[in-house]
């Protein structure tokens, strides 16, 4: 304990110095204040300035007023000229603190003997520290010992990835440091698996999603191609060609989003002014030659014609996804589907209504959910892309009876769309 006795106490008795020498130098002022300013020197005086004596000399030397303990020392010897007022000085028997005030007319001196008490003090207590820590020592060692076979065996737990790994704590300090690490190492490695296992689940819904948007365009477009090959108009030829083209550019946009936010919300928007009306009848159109095949009235009901800032590709294809579900429970020779837009309370209703069995009473919101599907052989991500692109505007899906006695489902969309990423939250009809 030597390296930290030494320099503490030096630097405990300089401070304890510089302090005595800083009191002694305030007494010697307040003192020479109370003589230029007439007021009587009582005794007492140099108790209460924290100093052991106090003397007013004149200009001859004689002293006009004397109280305490002083060194003996004449003042020319305490207080040389040209000398700090306030200084250390060292007699037969002590060291003194003293201090000097000129007054013009005579000098005011101040003195402090120097004890040294709380160095004395730190220096007990350093030593008996010292020996607390010897004993202590040599307990510690033996009870260090044993509990060290159980981290060592907690390590080797940890080294070949075991999980639940948890070593007691030990009851001494220095050890149970390292057994929190321990502990907190095996659970980082298992949140880290975790992690990983969470980003394997992300891919393969994004695989899911984008597989589900892949295939559902592919009967339309398989529709379309052989439509082309048994249509004899050119213009007409052109038409459908131009519809295939559009499809397809527009499902490598959404492919294309998706796999780049693989890290995040699948759905990252890019909006820009659209016609609503205009992205409802592109809609319409594309899937009209399908619900003519199938034998199904595909209607476009009332449209309100207005331009919102809106991710166009997605909102599309949200729309799609609600009228290729129509389509596939609806019917065949009898089916009917309607689609329309209103205009209510600040937002833009698109609603999408067929005479098919409707969503299950059972299944309500949870058809939205991953992996909900209300007919079979659905895939239950139809409808989580919708709810996704819906809440990345600002607004949402929602279904009920139509009055067409099958499903109505209507997808609202704020007229001052505050747009953010969202990743669709799983669901499906």
């Amino acid at each position: 304990m030597l390296p930290t006795i030494v320099p503490l106490t030096q630097r405990v008795g300089a401070a304890e110095d510089v302090a005595r020498v800083a009191t002694t130098l305030a007494a010697a002022r307040a003192t020479g204040v109370l003589y230029a300013s007439d007021l009587p020197l009582h005794n007492g005086l140099a108790r209460s300035l924290g100093v052991d004596g106090l003397s007013v000399l004149d200009s001859t030397g004689r002293e006009l007023y004397v109280e305490g303990d002083l060194p003996g020392t004449p003042l020319g010897v305490l207080c040389p000229p040209g000398e700090a007022p306030g200084r250390l000085v060292r007699t037969h028997t002590a060291r003194w603190a003293v201090a000097c005030q000129d007054l013009g007319s005579g000098a005011v001196l101040a003195a402090s003997r120097i004890e040294h008490e709380a160095t004395r003090t730190i220096s007990w207590l350093v030593l008996g520290l010292a020996a607390m820590v010897g004993i202590s020592t040599a307990f510690g060692v033996l009870q260090i010992l044993s509990p060290l076979s159980k981290i060592s065996t907690g390590l080797d737990r940890v080294r070949v990835g075991e999980r639940g790994v948890h070593v007691d704590t030990t009851g001494i300090a220095e050890l149970d440091r390292l057994v929190e690490r321990l502990n907190a190492a095996a659970r980082a490695m298992e949140d880290r698996e975790d992690e990983i296992l969470s980003r394997i689940q992300v891919v393969q819904e994004i695989a899911r999603i984008v597989a589900h948007e892949i295939r559902n365009p592919l009967q339309s477009l398989e529709l379309l191609a052989g439509l082309i090959a048994a249509e004899d108009d050119r213009e007409e030829r052109g038409a459908l060609a131009a519809s295939i083209q559009t499809e397809v550019r527009q499902l490598e946009r959404v492919v294309s989003r998706m796999l780049r936010g693989q890290d995040g919300p699948p759905l990252r928007l890019m909006t820009g002014p659209a016609s609503l009306k205009d992205v409802l009848q592109k809609v319409i159109s594309f899937r009209r030659p399908e619900a003519r095949v199938k034998g199904i009235e595909l209607i476009e009901g009332p449209l309100e014609d207005l331009v919102l800032e809106v991710d166009r590709t997605l909102l599309s294809r949200a729309v799609e996804n609600l009228v290729a579900n129509s389509l596939a429970v609806t019917p065949s020779g009898t089916g009917r589907v309607v689609v329309s837009s209103f205009l209510r309370d600040g937002y833009l209703e698109i609603r999408v209504d067929d005479n098919g069995p409707g969503v299950p009473e059972e299944l309500g919101d949870a058809i939205y959910q991953a992996g909900v599907s209300g007919r079979e052989g659905g895939t239950g991500l139809g409808l989580s892309l919708v709810q996704g692109v819906l809440a990345s505007h600002g607004g949402y899906v929602e279904h009920t009876v139509s009055d067409l006695g099958g499903a109505s489902f209507r997808a609202w969309l704020p007229l001052e769309t505050k747009t953010e990423g969202s990743s669709a939250h799983p669901g499906g009809r």
